[in-house]
């Protein structure tokens, strides 16, 4: 119990474990980490449809949640090549797109043709009263068709969670 008497916001295990994942569960219910043994998107060269993949997990929380904030901190890799000569700003252009959203609210990240690299996209949020933080996740593949030599892979590593 805190000093002010409110019960401090933790969390607890998922009722469906996640497959194809590992997690850790801090003793403290303030920190939580998924490790993904393939959680991938793969468009291989030629591709001309788009693929996509998701990843949801809900985890029970107790405690005073209505000032309660948590962040959620997603790392991968994302590489599109193919034979764009130019990179243009806007959706149209967007070789892959991870979209995390975690309770309501959603966060879109774009990667453009001829790029490639590591990232961490940390997303935060308020829980104001949730009894559950939900946490999903969807990798999209978008190839263009004008462009034979396209090739891409969107891949979460791990997802890093802790109360702010």
């Amino acid at each position: 119990m805190r000093p002010d008497g409110e019960e401090p916001t933790t969390m607890g295990e998922p009722a469906v474990p996640p497959e194809g994942a590992s997690f850790a569960l801090s003793e403290d219910g303030q920190a939580l980490t998924i490790n993904f043994d393939d959680l991938s998107a793969t468009a291989g060269v030629g591709a001309a449809e788009s693929l996509t993949r998701e990843f949801s997990i809900a985890l029970p929380v107790t405690g005073d949640t209505m000032p309660a904030a948590v962040e959620v901190a997603v790392s991968g890799y994302a590489f599109a090549f193919g034979s764009r000569s130019r990179r243009q700003e806007g959706e149209g252009d967007v070789a892959a797109k991870l979209t995390v959203a975690v309770n309501e609210r959603t966060v879109p990240f774009f990667y453009y043709a001829n790029s490639s690299g590591e990232f961490t996209h940390p997303v935060a949020a308020r829980l104001r009263g949730a009894a559950e933080l939900r946490i999903t996740l969807q990798l999209e593949l978008r190839p263009d068709p004008a462009i034979p030599d396209f090739s891409a892979m969107l891949s979460v590593a791990a997802i890093n969670v802790m109360f702010l």
